[in-house]
């Protein structure tokens, strides 16, 4: 059963997860008898943390755009940049989310297509901006924990 939930989660993806993190609170019993309550709060936090976009970090005042952002995968260096509507402009390719410009950059890396199928790539912690306020390249994961502490 937790397997399947679990194959379930990955497959819906994070914008399809309000009725899973239902299913997961239904299902709390059957989770605690089989000693799994650690694990129903990491998925649970993820759904919350997955629902957060770039857009609603740029209109909460978080950053402000146009901004570059970089990435490293095998040592190769992406360039990318922010968008003020929220989307990442990525070899001249516009992306919604950093999953999905990280994977466009993982595809290169890997010698694919920009354009092929995509590994599923979790981009928030992997992209960096510069912060203009510590003067260090941050990943946009610090933007997004803001955002959630201040909701």
């Amino acid at each position: 059963m937790i397997l399947s939930i679990w194959r379930s989660h990955r497959r819906i993806g994070a914008q399809n997860c309000k009725g899973f993190a239902l299913a997961i609170i239904v299902h709390n019993s059957l989770l605690r008898s089989v000693g799994v309550v650690h694990w129903q709060l990491q998925v649970a936090r993820t759904v919350n943390r997955e629902r957060v976009t770039l857009r609603q970090v740029i209109e909460a005042g978080s950053i402000e755009t146009p901004v570059d952002l970089r990435t490293t995968y095998r040592d190769q260096i992406f360039n990318a940049q922010l968008l003020p509507n929220g989307t990442i402009e990525f070899e001249g390719s516009l992306f919604n989310a950093p999953s999905m410009a990280l994977g466009a950059a993982r595809n290169l890396a890997e010698g694919r297509a920009l354009g092929d199928p995509m590994k599923p790539t979790g981009g928030w912690p992997y992209w960096h901006y510069f912060d203009q306020d510590t003067q260090k390249w941050t990943p946009l994961e610090v933007l997004r924990k803001r955002y959630l502490k201040r909701g």
